[in-house]
């Protein structure tokens, strides 16, 4: 099963919690993942590139869901 790590994107940055990965199972973030209210779950870096460029047209923050396969992604943006 696929798992997921939660940060938000917010002013064309992403931020996540300084208390290190909390993975997640891809049932228990579907679940949370609503985009309706602003959630997004990101499996490419791609994907994840697209929610943090839109998040620079300012608030809301979107909670992102990032997959684990792209942790080295992620500290690279």
């Amino acid at each position: 099963m696929d798992r997921y790590f939660p940060a938000t994107a917010l002013g064309g940055r992403l931020y996540w919690e300084d208390t290190g990965l909390s993975l997640q199972d891809e049932a228990v973030v579907d679940l949370f993942a609503n985009p309706r209210f602003g959630h997004r779950k990101v499996r490419t870096a791609e994907e994840l590139a697209e929610v943090i460029r839109v998040s620079e047209q300012g608030p809301p923050a979107i909670r992102v869901w990032i997959h684990e396969g792209l942790v080295e992604t992620e500290w690279r943006i």
